[in-house]
């Protein structure tokens, strides 16, 4: 599947912005401050994918450079108890609470006093005044404090004036140049105490410092609807990070959602946690994706799912649903299964069905069963209509789109056939039609024809009683017996001519016939041969009653020698442990070497009504008259052929008509006829015992009358064979 699917993050960028403090303005011991400051702000940008591997999941450790730890914070001193006498009439004396003020009497009248003061468990700053001071800054013992509208001292973080200020449980201010730690968190305060908030960027790092508190952040944060981790130290921490679960977190910080795209591989985190998913995610869009254990996208492979099923994921990681090719082999994955490898099942792809195999594989040009055979063509879709394979003719029923094959008798274009229990038609056969026992014979293109045999073995042809030969079509033939109609087997003789009707099928024999352990021979009109008869090439002898012949075989003086399949032997054959030559004719030859030179030079011209054969093995002259294929051998002499280091020439060649009575080169050589070149026939230089042997320059030495013999009778034009 080619979806493309755009990804994309945004990144926040923190900024700090300027703090302004407060001037200190001083009246007597109080401090009127007042200070602002502004929110943070960050602006947008387009995130940019980080390269690097696979999340590690370490945390990252703290800075080593921690915040500047505050300065220790004391506690007010109580103030001095004030004593007075007991008015003689009630009378106010103390510290008294009127209309949300504070105020100091002695005996009913107002008294002025200084310092600080607990009532009720808060503590009140009175600056030489019978009334405790309200919304003012005190500075006291190198400490700043803040007194409330209704002149408590403050703790906690409070806002002055658009700043906000950290007091400690002592009502200290938090005051500094950079971190300061107090109260179990760390803070970011100026000189007069007015706190960092927002984002920071110190150190090296970025912090986040609570918009209403000020105390620097740990942990995840969400900030402007994004969320942030910051370490144990406040850093915002950035790339992989593993709490319990992965999550990405952008350059910027924030962390990331949905698609990501990380050292070259693909990530899904969940769009509502950011956690990092594995095993099988659904998008947006309703599409399945595969991530493996480290949370990269599979991408063109396999996938096991639960129960051993299998799926398969595309090149971008996508799961995928219908063909998919795999190795030259093709696979469904089903939709309706969510994508789930088909094994052993038919699929129906648009109204067309495949088979796929255990494996999963579409299987082309071959059989598949499901609660039928079927048959998967070349392209692996169902066959229908009529199929040839193995030697024998099936029929898929067109009208079912899985084409299931049938069998028993089916009508197809208005003829009738029969398919038996493995599918194929019969042909050229008998078929009961019913089970009466009756019969209709399937022709040679297997249509049932109106020939038909009672249970009782009577012919009729659309309802006529038969007689004698019965044509069944197509050359095939039955035979009805004329007096009782009825077919009739075994050997039928018409003259002198038999005739086989197999008993099996009922219809005339021909060709080979295996009859009671004994073979015969019926031409293509179902006559019975005899004599010699040439099948393929191969030369048969078939006796007087028929029957096939093996081993020697006599005719007319000559042997023959008949195979177990009965063909006829030519060449060499060991037979009973003893080799013997036979000629091409099939002949017994009793001198193998004459018989080999014959069958050698059968079918050679020559020029004149001689031919002459010389083997150079055998050191033998054979001389030859007559012509092509009627060669008759008239002499068969001993002659010398060339030494090894001047041997004879081989091939066919014709005499020139060269004669001398005496070679040149050596005048005890006569009556010479020129073969070829300085090659010739003539008589040996000393006895008779050097024929047989190989010793000659080149030219074939003969016996005086020999070589006087072809002297005078051979002419120019003759054939000269030399091999061996």
């Amino acid at each position: 599947m080619n979806t493309a699917i755009t990804r994309i993050g945004f990144l926040l960028i923190p900024a700090a912005l300027a703090l302004a403090l407060a001037p200190a303005a001083a009246m007597a011991d109080e401090l009127q401050n007042g200070a602002s400051s502004t929110n943070s702000s960050y602006v947008e940008h387009t995130q940019e994918p980080l390269a690097g591997e696979a999340p590690a999941g370490n945390e990252p450790a703290p800075k080593n450079e921690s915040p500047e730890k505050a300065a220790e914070t004391t506690t007010p001193g109580s103030p001095s108890n004030t004593s007075s006498s007991e008015p003689a009439v009630a009378a106010k004396d103390g510290l008294v609470l009127e209309n949300g003020h504070l105020i100091n009497y002695s005996n009913g009248i107002e008294a002025a006093i200084s310092g600080w003061r607990d009532f009720e468990g808060s503590w009140y700053w009175f600056a030489n005044s019978s009334k405790a001071t309200e919304s003012k800054w005190v500075k006291t013992g190198g400490k700043q404090y803040r007194l409330g509208a209704d002149g408590k001292m403050i703790t906690g973080s409070f806002s002055v004036d658009n700043a906000l200020y950290h007091a400690t449980s002592s009502g200290a201010i938090v005051t500094g140049s950079g971190w300061v730690k107090a109260d179990g968190n760390w803070w970011y305060p100026n000189s007069n105490g007015a706190l960092r908030t927002g984002w920071l960027y110190a150190g090296g790092s970025w912090y986040w410092l609570n918009t209403k508190t000020g105390a620097m952040a740990t942990g995840w944060v969400k900030v402007d609807s994004k969320w942030y981790l910051f370490n144990g130290s406040g850093a915002m921490l950035t790339g992989w990070q593993k709490r319990g679960a992965w999550y990405y977190l952008t350059s910027s910080g924030a962390m990331k959602t949905g698609w990501l795209s990380n050292g070259g591989k693909w990530y899904w985190l969940n769009r509502d946690s950011g956690a990092m998913q594995t095993g099988w995610i659904k998008d947006d869009n309703g599409k399945w994706w595969f991530a493996d254990g480290s949370g990269a996208l599979a991408s063109a492979r396999w996938v096991q799912g639960a129960g051993g099923s299998w799926y398969r994921v595309d090149g971008d990681g996508a799961m995928a649903t219908g063909w998919r090719q795999v190795s030259g082999q093709w696979y469904w994955m089903d939709s309706a299964q969510d994508g789930k490898m088909a094994a052993n099942k038919l699929v129906n792809d648009n109204g067309t069905y495949y088979w796929c195999n255990s494996s999963g594989a579409m299987i082309r040009n071959g059989w598949c069963k499901d609660s039928a055979w079927h048959w998967a063509s070349g392209s692996g879709a169902m066959s229908s209509g009529w199929l040839k394979t193995g030697g024998s003719w099936y029929w898929l029923d067109p009208s079912d789109p899985k084409h299931p094959m049938l069998t028993g008798l089916q009508t197809i274009d208005e003829s009738d056939y029969f398919f038996k229990d493995s599918g194929a038609m019969v042909s050229t056969c008998w078929v009961k039609v019913d089970t009466t026992g009756n019969a209709r014979f399937a022709s040679s293109s297997g249509a049932l024809g109106n020939i038909t045999r009672d249970a009782d073995g009577t012919l009729k042809n659309n309802g006529v009683l038969c007689s004698g030969w019965v044509n069944l079509g197509g050359g095939v033939k039955a035979y009805a017996d004329p007096k009782t109609h009825k077919a009739k087997t075994g050997w039928i003789k018409e003259g002198s001519v038999y005739y086989y009707i197999n008993p099996s099928s009922g219809v005339m024999a021909t060709g080979w016939q295996k009859i009671n352990g004994t073979w015969y021979l019926l031409a293509y009109n179902g006559k019975m041969l005899t004599g010699w008869q040439k099948v393929s090439g191969i030369w048969y002898h078939m006796d007087s009653s028929g029957a096939m012949q093996t081993g020697w075989l006599k005719q007319g003086g000559t042997w023959y020698w008949l195979s177990g399949s009965g063909a006829m032997a030519t060449g060499w054959q060991k037979i009973s442990g003893t080799w013997y030559y036979f000629n091409s004719s099939g002949a017994w030859v009793p001198n193998p070497e004459r018989a080999q030179m014959t069958d050698r030079i059968w079918g050679c011209n020559s020029g004149t009504q001689w031919l002459i054969a010389v083997n150079r093995s055998t050191h033998k002259v054979g001389i030859y008259r007559g012509s092509s294929h009627n060669w008759s051998l008239q002499y068969y002499v001993d002659c010398v052929t060339g030494a090894p280091s001047s041997p004879t020439i081989t091939g066919t060649f014709r005499t020139s008509g060269g004669k001398r009575m005496a070679l040149s080169t050596d005048s005890r050589a006569k009556w010479c006829t020129q073969i070829s070149g300085g090659y010739f026939f003539h008589t040996i230089l000393a006895s008779n015992n050097e024929l047989g042997k190989s010793l000659s320059h080149g030219c074939i030495r003969m016996a005086y009358p020999d070589a006087q013999w072809i002297y005078n009778n051979i002419y120019a034009g003759t054939t000269v064979v030399i091999y061996g």
